[in-house]
């Protein structure tokens, strides 16, 4: 693992991730991290006539948008205080689909990401959009819940891993799925099926976008990011 993309929005779904995103870019050797911010201009109401000097409307997004890019710095700096490879990208526009042209051309092999049931920008990685994300990104999702804003971040581990059985799920997608995992982290790995979660003890879920279409398909990936307690990995291979 060498390119790990970790978007943020500064808000509280950084903490835990970061955690996260600390854990991987320091264990694999001459792994970069690459932090992302994606700006998003404030939007004029439309529903109200505006008269007059639209200056103050102007000066307070240009604001807003030097304030993130000092931010990006800030966290930068912090984390290559740390001793890590750290790279910035700030860009403007729509988050899901930065997110998804940068991992490309960044050729990333893992987005690490933060998800809260608040009203921010990680909302939309907790609702249908976190399932749209991860099917359509070019390398696997880590999802981090935020459950508890008071709490004291959950530390990020790797030595439980609970791997979401499938229909039709095969040894060899396991394999695929884990071994390089295994191999860096050394974590005992355990089998569950969708439907089993509560009572699980885990670090990590990992569970497989196949992909299923049709009208009675259904999606496990939704349904183990719906548990909204452990960190769950979207897998899905790379594009050739």
């Amino acid at each position: 693992m060498k390119n790990i993309l970790f978007p943020t929005d500064f808000s509280t779904t950084t903490n835990p991730a970061l955690g996260w995103a600390r854990l991987f870019t320091g264990h694999y050797p001459g792994a970069s991290l690459t932090l992302l911010h994606v700006f998003e201009p404030p939007m004029p109401d439309g529903s109200f006539l505006t008269f007059g000097d639209m200056g103050a409307g102007v000066e307070a997004s240009v604001e807003l948008e030097h304030l993130s890019r000092q931010r990006l710095d800030a966290l930068a700096d912090e984390l290559r205080a740390d001793g890590l490879t750290v790279l910035t990208d700030w860009r403007m526009g729509d988050v899901e689909d930065t997110i998804r042209a940068v991992a490309r051309t960044t050729q990333a092999d893992l987005i690490i990401a933060g998800r809260t049931d608040v009203a921010t920008f990680f909302e939309r990685l907790a609702g249908s959009a976190a399932n749209d994300i991860a099917a359509d990104a070019p390398c696997p999702v880590l999802v981090i819940p935020v459950t508890n804003h008071d709490a004291v971040p959950r530390l990020a581990q790797l030595k439980n891993v609970a791997y979401v059985m499938q229909q039709n799920a095969t040894r060899a997608d396991v394999n695929k799925q884990t071994e390089a995992l295994a191999d860096a982290f050394d974590f005992a790995l355990q089998f569950v099926t969708a439907d089993k979660l509560d009572g699980v003890i885990a670090d990590l879920l990992i569970v497989a976008d196949y992909k299923r279409g049709g009208l009675f398909a259904t999606n496990p990936v939704r349904q183990v990011l719906a548990q909204n307690q452990i960190p769950v990995l979207v897998y899905h291979d790379k594009p050739e």
